[in-house]
């Protein structure tokens, strides 16, 4: 039992870290501001920079300064903030609420927040929300902004203080899982994107053994897991495999 958990507790720890650099994190900042979203028609947040840049996630605020557009299929984890100033008007309220939106046309409810100030002097709110979708390759999304009460005096986004940010979510891998194939145990992957496992994968074999193939199993030309085995014609007391940093 304690060997069992001693490679468990290794299968655990290599799973963890390619999570963690499999990540794909793009970025996009206003440092403009000054845009009024107190309006009755959803209007998109304008961007202006790529603050963290991704292989595979667009902008271009020359010609669409409100799309982040997807180059990968998969899920992601969406944040956005957005900082208004409201211009000061006796007797005024004003509520704003944004949104995300999809490819100009979906609009995402459970992904709304309301920001709210009543008749002060340069006072500011936030509007913020995080929220995971599926997205397809040729996707975008963009924040929107309205009013959602009386129109009141207008509002400005303030520069340098509004975002939108997307996190690549990688699926979850199989791992010490056995296929027998060719003489060999495999531990069973899936690649994001069918990338290749070269990044690490093992065994354990049982005590006074060594292993005498240990390397990543491709099936097609794609790294589909780890295969090994053991001196001695044995099975592998535990394989895992873990895919490499996945590009398209």
């Amino acid at each position: 039992m304690k060997k069992f958990i001693t490679i468990l507790s290794l299968i655990t720890t290599f799973f963890f870290v390619h999570l963690s650099t499999a990540a794909e994190v793009g970025q996009i900042v206003d440092n403009t501001g000054g845009q009024n979203l107190n309006v009755s028609i959803p209007e998109a947040v304008i961007f202006d920079t790529f603050d963290i840049n991704s292989p595979n996630i667009t902008f271009d605020p020359a010609t669409n300064p409100t799309h982040l557009t997807i180059d990968v299929t998969g899920k992601y984890e969406i944040k956005y903030s957005v900082n208004w100033t409201a211009i000061f008007s006796t007797n005024s309220r004003r509520q704003i609420k944004t949104f995300l939106r999809k490819n100009g046309i979906t609009d995402i409810p459970q992904s709304s927040s309301y920001g709210y100030r009543r008749n002060e002097q340069a006072a500011s709110a936030t509007n913020s929300a995080t929220f995971v979708l599926a997205l397809t390759a040729g996707d975008y999304i963009e924040v929107m902004g309205q009013n959602s009460s009386s129109v009141g005096a207008s509002v400005s986004t303030i520069a340098g203080e509004s975002s939108l940010s997307v996190t690549y979510l990688p699926e979850s891998h199989s791992v010490g899982g056995y296929i027998a194939r060719n003489g060999y145990d495999v531990a069973s992957i899936n690649c994001v994107h069918g990338a290749s496992v070269a990044f690490g994968g093992g065994a354990k074999c049982p005590d006074g053994e060594t292993l005498t193939h240990s390397h990543p199993y491709v099936e097609n030309g794609v790294a589909i897991g780890w295969r090994a085995y053991c001196s001695n014609d044995t099975r592998p007391s535990s394989i895992w495999a873990i895919c490499a940093n996945a590009t398209p």
